[in-house]
């Protein structure tokens, strides 16, 4: 028994790796395809040596983030998250900010190869979703698609409609998270 509890230990280490790993490839794919689907894949020196680490470190901070806030009080654990929450979003901005501000393309895509890269994002979402067992995420791709070209083709174009296209994917997937979690709770029930 000791000798099969020291292997899971040492195993752990490698499944923390690979999962660290699925959430970067996830992730980048993820900023690919959106902005495949707004026609921008252009990318900057900061940009793609930001995202990956901007990546890396969210998903670095987050298990640290359940160790502090473990057994605390639920106002201390708020305030925890609502502070890694800050953490997460101000490095993101900072490297859109400054890729705005200072950044030139290197590295560019259009054409056909634009919708390859595009339907090569969608199938590492999709797969990794699966795999990963969160099925629920791999509508986001096709939510996002979805809406951007629902809004292009009623040519919707305003600052309103723009953070509408924005928001409404993500509003669509945790709408599919609710159901799919109420449903999991459901048949739970009757089991």
């Amino acid at each position: 028994m000791f000798k099969r509890c020291q292997k899971s230990f040492h195993q752990r280490p490698l499944e923390i790796a690979k999962l660290f790993f699925a959430i970067l490839i996830g992730a980048i794919s993820y900023f690919i395809y959106s902005d495949a689907v707004n026609d921008s894949l252009d990318y900057s020196v900061y940009t793609l040596a930001g995202y990956p680490l901007y990546i890396l470190l969210a998903a670095a901070m987050l298990p640290l983030l359940g160790r502090i806030s473990a057994f605390k009080g639920k106002k201390t654990a708020f305030m925890y998250t609502m502070m890694y929450a800050a953490l997460t979003l101000f490095p993101i901005l900072a490297i859109i900010f400054i890729d705005r501000q200072f950044g030139t393309p290197v590295l560019s895509f259009d054409g056909g190869s634009r919708w390859l890269i595009m339907a090569l994002s969608f199938l590492v979402i999709v797969c990794l979703s699966f795999r990963l067992k969160a099925g629920a995420l791999s509508i986001l791709p096709l939510l996002l698609a979805g809406t951007h070209f629902l809004f292009q083709y009623m040519k919707w174009d305003s600052a309103g409609a723009m953070m509408a296209e924005t928001y409404i994917p993500y509003i669509g997937l945790l709408l599919v998270m609710f159901i799919e979690t109420k449903r999991a709770k459901n048949t739970a029930q009757y089991e």
